[in-house]
C-alpha cells in the first residue's frame, strides 16, 4: 500500500495534511506581509512608532485615604455620605458609603468621579461654566456616566490627573466641603 492509499484508509489523515500545508502557507503569508509592513530585514527601516504610553494612575494607598478623610469628614458634620474614587480611566478603585446614605448615592458619586475626571475640572465648575449653554448641559447629562451635579473633583500627581473622587449625600455644599477636605491628604 502506499501513502496515498493509506493517507485514504486512515480517517482524519487527509484533512491533517491539507492543514499542515495550509499552516506552511499561513505562515509563508505572515512573511510576506511582514515584510511588506517594513518587518523584514531588507532596506533601511524607519523606527517603529511607540505602540502603547505608559499611564499614571491614583494608587490604591491614596485611594483608601481618600476615602478614609472624606468618611472623617462626613462624620465630622454629620452627613452620611458616599465616596468613590475612580483611576485615571474612570473605573472603581475605592469605594465606601456609610450607614445612613441613601441607595441613590452609590452611582451618581460614581458618576461625579468619572465626570471630573473626564473633564479634568470640579463637577460644579464645569456647571458654572456650561450654565448658559443648555445644549452642552443636555449633551453632557445625556452620556451615560456623566453629571453635573457637585461633588465631583479630579485626583491630580505631578500636574496630571490620575483619577477622579466623587462625593454625595448631603447638600451641594456639604458634598464639595468634604470632597475638598480629603483632597487635603494628597498635599
Amino acid at each position: 500500500m502506499n501513502a496515498a492509499q493509506a493517507a485514504q484508509q486512515e480517517p482524519g489523515a487527509g484533512a491533517r495534511s491539507t492543514r499542515s500545508g495550509a499552516l506552511r502557507m499561513g505562515g509563508a503569508a505572515a512573511a510576506v506581509a511582514a515584510v511588506a509592513l517594513g518587518g523584514g530585514t531588507a532596506g533601511a527601516q524607519a523606527p517603529r512608532p511607540a505602540v502603547g504610553a505608559p499611564r499614571q494612575s491614583v494608587t490604591l494607598e491614596a485611594a483608601r485615604a481618600l476615602v478614609d478623610a472624606a468618611l472623617a469628614r462626613a462624620q465630622a458634620i454629620g452627613v452620611p455620605m458616599a465616596v468613590v474614587v475612580v483611576d485615571e480611566s474612570g473605573v472603581l478603585k475605592a469605594f465606601a458609603r456609610m450607614d445612613g446614605n441613601s441607595q441613590a448615592s452609590v452611582q451618581l458619586v460614581q458618576s461625579k468621579a468619572f465626570t471630573a475626571n473626564a473633564f479634568r475640572a470640579p463637577t460644579h465648575v464645569l456647571a458654572a461654566n456650561n450654565a448658559a449653554d443648555p445644549t452642552r448641559v443636555a449633551s453632557i447629562a445625556a452620556e451615560p456616566n456623566m453629571t453635573l451635579l457637585a461633588g465631583g473633583y479630579p485626583i491630580a500627581a505631578g500636574g496630571v490627573v490620575v483619577g477622579g473622587l466623587g462625593v454625595g449625600g448631603g447638600s451641594p455644599q456639604q458634598d464639595m466641603e468634604v470632597a475638598e477636605a480629603a483632597l487635603t491628604v494628597l498635599q
